[in-house]
Order: C-alpha cells, then structure tokens, then sequence
C-alpha cells in the first residue's frame, strides 16, 4: 500500500493578512530612473537544476521507519518564506525547515509504514504575489520536482504497493502546485482525502 500525502499550510490567512497589511499602506509615487545601459544589466543567473533523486541527500524522508506493507508519500507544505518566486536554494538552513515541519505531521503516518519525502524547489508564499504567468511558472517548477520524485520512487522502492493518496491541510496543494496534479496509473485504484 502507497499513501501520498500532499501538505500544505494555510497560506490562505496570511495571504489575506498581508493584503489587508497591503491596502492600509500608502502608495509610492512613481518615479523615472534611466534604462540601464547592457553594462549595467545584471546578469542572467540558469534556473538551478532538480534534485538528484538517485541521491539519498536529496530526500528529507527515505524509507523512514518499519516496513509495515505501505509506505507514505509526504509532500512538504509550504516552508520557504523568503524567495521570490521557488526555493531555487536547498541549503541546510531551508532543509532544516523542510524536515522540522515534515517532523510535525509524521506522527500522524509513522505507524503505517515507510515515510518518503523529497526535498524540491516548492513554490514560496510570496510567490503568490507574482503575475499569473509567473505563478504559472512557479507552481511548475515544484510540480516539475515533486513528480520526478514520485517517478522515481514508483520506480525504485514502490514494488507495486497499491497508492492512497491523501491531501493533507487547509490548501494541500498549495506548495506542489497540486490544482494540476497529473495522476500516475497506480492512482486509478486510491481514495483520496482532505
């Protein structure tokens, strides 16, 4: 048995505090500066790639806990507060953050199975700030991590466990651009939750 959990905060609150922090602020007037000259463009810097999955490092959760006959699949909710757009940057201090909140939920799923969990650049809160198509961009790269993730654990440790996933949280789909999940086949014998 496969359970697939996809854990989110409820971003929903404080997206509306920050609005209403938003609205009471006054208004910058808009003021001219001059094109910046190709010398003074900044420098393109390459979207960083995706995790390597092949590589334990690259998991919060691998295979933690007893072999009970299911595993869980535990996606992150929402951790990254500070960048822009995704959590291009997976250092200690952001895995760190990964795994203490993965850490508050696991007693509800360790006593099924085996936890897996994948670190992946997940959309940041403020992301939903951005332009509709720069969301769109966001949700995709995290989307993008997550499902490789998925592939490569039905490819390597699922054994062809039946899958269950479950949504977990207030916006369970929030971080993982979840609202466009594209189900794998073994999805077509699950239940899913709230």
């Amino acid at each position: 048995m496969l359970i697939v959990v996809l854990a989110a905060i409820g971003i929903g609150l404080y997206l509306r505090n920050q609005e209403r922090t938003i609205e009471r602020q006054p208004t910058a007037q808009p003021t001219s500066t001059p094109a910046p000259t190709a010398a003074e463009e900044p420098a393109v810097t390459p979207e960083p790639t995706a995790p390597d999955y092949d590589d334990p490092d690259s998991w919060a959760y691998f295979a933690l806990g007893e072999d009970r006959g299911a595993d869980v699949f535990i996606i992150c909710p929402t951790v990254d507060t500070r960048s822009e757009r995704n959590a291009f940057e997976l250092n200690d201090k952001l895995k760190g953050k990964f795994v203490s909140a993965l850490d508050m939920e696991k007693g509800i799923f360790e006593d099924a199975g085996r936890l897996y969990s994948p670190y992946y650049r997940q959309m940041s809160i403020n992301a939903y700030r951005l332009p509709e198509a720069d969301r769109a961009e966001a949700k995709a790269v995290a989307y993008g991590d997550v499902s490789a993730a998925f592939r490569w654990y039905l490819n390597h440790e699922n054994g062809g466990r039946h899958g269950h996933p479950l949504r977990h949280g207030p916006r369970g789909r929030a971080g993982a651009g979840g609202d466009r999940v594209r189900r794998p086949p073994i999805w077509g014998q699950t239940i899913c939750g709230t």
